[in-house]
């Protein structure tokens, strides 16, 4: 009996024709390294997880699905979260500190700024994330 190596690979029923795309993120004109992206459908239909974490040079190539290279085309918010996680020295400290190095707003598909096109043709977008931030988050 012969098995497919590429078995594990097979595109789920309804998956779309994905287009490659190279999404950088800068931050101030800086290239943002370590940042969690997540890309939703503007028209808020596709039920389909797109994201990526962007390498040093602030790029990742999205994937959907998880593991399948490229995006739908469309239009889409981008969501982008960047945290840093302090370990606390002090001894009433329980939990470790985090800092969002983001604007907040760009969290949420609901009050992102940030949008981009996917499809034929387009392969290359930059997006700048804004000022640098250090914003503590307190947990609820």
């Amino acid at each position: 009996m012969l098995f497919s190596a590429c078995s594990s690979q097979l595109k789920p029923d309804g998956l779309p024709k994905l287009y490659p795309l190279t999404l950088t993120l800068t931050q101030d004109g800086v290239p943002l390294d370590g940042a969690s992206v997540s890309l939703f459908a503007d028209d808020g239909l596709s039920t389909w997880t797109i994201g990526g974490t962007t390498d040093a040079s602030g790029s990742m190539s999205p994937k959907t699905h998880g593991k399948f290279p490229g995006i739908p085309a469309g239009t889409y918010k981008v969501c982008v979260v960047k945290i840093e996680i302090v370990d606390s020295t002090r001894p009433s400290a329980q939990d470790p500190i985090e800092y969002d190095l983001v604007d907040a707003k760009l969290r949420s598909p609901t009050t992102t700024t940030l949008t981009l096109e996917a499809g034929p043709g387009i392969k290359n977008v930059t997006l700048d994330v804004g000022k640098p931030s250090r914003k503590l988050i307190i947990p609820d």
